[in-house]
């Protein structure tokens, strides 16, 4: 719902424009924090579950638009259930390494799942969003059609 919290990564540390960034739609939609990566270039899951704890977000956001390394899936949900969020992970920049099984899935963690076709898949410019939660999928496809 407009207002509610998300949290994702800092645009300066690696994140996208819309995980929440304030000059993006999600960014005036919604109230952002944010987390990033420490001085190695890594995500300190422990700093991600405290800022989580303190700020208490809706939405976890996870994926990145610069981010060398790995995203666990699994810590993220694990800190997303902690707190009672969804977590929603952005694959568009990893998609095409997720289906060739060179990084980890994050469908089994995920509440939601979004890409692009056209980035890493190779496909035409398009987005998909994916989920297995019914009653999700309905509210997502009331929130976007007939239009935001």
């Amino acid at each position: 719902n407009p207002g509610d919290k998300i949290l994702g990564m800092d645009l300066s540390h690696g994140g996208h424009l819309t995980h929440g960034a304030k000059v993006s739609s999600s960014g005036k939609m919604y109230e952002s924090c944010f987390y990033g990566v420490e001085l190695d270039g890594r995500i300190d899951y422990e700093k991600v579950r405290e800022i989580a704890k303190k700020e208490k977000p809706k939405l976890i956001v996870c994926g990145a638009s610069a981010y060398a390394r790995v995203i666990d899936f699994a810590k993220f949900r694990e800190i997303a259930d902690e707190i009672g969020a969804y977590l929603f992970a952005d694959i568009a920049h990893i998609a095409g390494l997720v289906v060739a099984g060179e990084h980890p899935s994050p469908f089994p963690h995920a509440h939601v799942v979004s890409s692009t076709t056209h980035k890493t898949l190779r496909g035409p410019r398009g987005g998909i969003i994916m989920t297995n939660d019914e009653e999700l999928a309905k509210k997502i496809n009331s929130a976007i059609f007939p239009g935001i």
